[in-house]
Parts: structure tokens; sequence; C-alpha cells
């Protein structure tokens, strides 16, 4: 919500940060009394399968806080590392991008691919980011070129990923 206020209408921040405090707000909601009879009701007969998640979630947020931290790390840096790479292939071609744009531009675009319209969100991803980037200046010819650049780039590492896995399974 932050990421499409901030780059569609910066005036709008405030509803933004409202809808974002509302989404946190009703997440918290899920793990009150009220809240699991909501979720039982709604699920229905599929609840039974979710039998333990609210035991098992205060169990690791008590137990397991150095696992928590490391995961919150690693997925705090993934984003970031992503936007750097999105600078990068930018300034390869002549233009900036500040990192707060490729940072919320990035986020809005994982959240959009995982909604499950192609595989791997493949074509959405792209176009909303290409969209995104043409609010704050930069070419559409020059958006998609950087998404083709990284999506060869995701090939070629599964391509040698897989090709290693598989020359050292048969040793």
């Amino acid at each position: 919500a932050l990421g499409i206020f901030t780059i569609l209408n910066s005036t709008e921040l405030y509803l933004g940060l409202l809808f974002a405090l509302i989404c946190i707000s009703m997440g918290l909601f899920l793990f009150t009394p009220l809240g699991k009879k909501g979720v039982k009701k709604i699920i229905g007969k599929y609840a039974d399968k979710f039998h333990g998640f609210s035991k098992t979630f205060k169990e690791l947020l008590l137990h397991h806080k150095d696992k928590i931290l490391i995961n919150t790390f690693i997925t705090l840096l993934r984003p970031l590392g992503n936007a750097l790479l999105i600078i990068l292939i930018f300034k390869a071609m002549g233009l900036n991008v500040s990192l707060l744009y490729a940072i919320l531009i990035n986020a809005v675009t994982l959240i959009v691919s995982l909604v499950p319209l192609t595989p791997n969100g493949q074509g959405i991803r792209e176009g909303v980011g290409t969209f995104l980037f043409s609010k704050i200046g930069i070419p559409l010819e020059a958006s998609v070129a950087m998404y083709v650049i990284i999506l060869l780039m995701n090939y070629a590492t599964g391509i040698i990923g897989t090709s290693y896995y598989l020359s050292r399974k048969k040793d």
C-alpha cells in the first residue's frame, strides 16, 4: 500500500499508511478468539486442517526468537539485493533510479506476481513494474529491457544450478 500510494500520488501517502494499518490490525485480529471463530466459519470443513496453528505460532514466538530474527533479516535483505540489481541494470543503461523507488516497485511487483493468473506471475510482474517505473520517469523500453535481463539471469542461474545438481547426483 505504501509503495502504490508513494509512486502513484505522493499526496495520498496518509491513505496508504491508513490502509497498511488496517491490514496489520486485521491480521492481528485473526489471532484473537473472536477472529479464530470467524476464520473457522469462513473455511468451514477445512478448519481441522489448521488445528494447532495458533499453538505452533505462539511456540515459535516464545522459544525461537533467534530463528525469527534470522528470517526477518533475510526477508529484508532480499528486496534490498533485488533493488540494487535493478539500480545496477538501469545505471548500465544510463538511467538513475533511487533505492527507495526500486525497493517499493520491487515489493509491489512481487505482491502482484503472487496472483495466480500466469505461471510464476510472468508478464504481470513486468507489466506492473513497467507501468510504475514509467510513473517515475523511466522509459518503457528501459523497464522492459531490465525485466528481460533479470528474467534471463534467473533462467541462466536455474539452468546452471540444475545442471550442477544433476551432475553431482550421478557421482
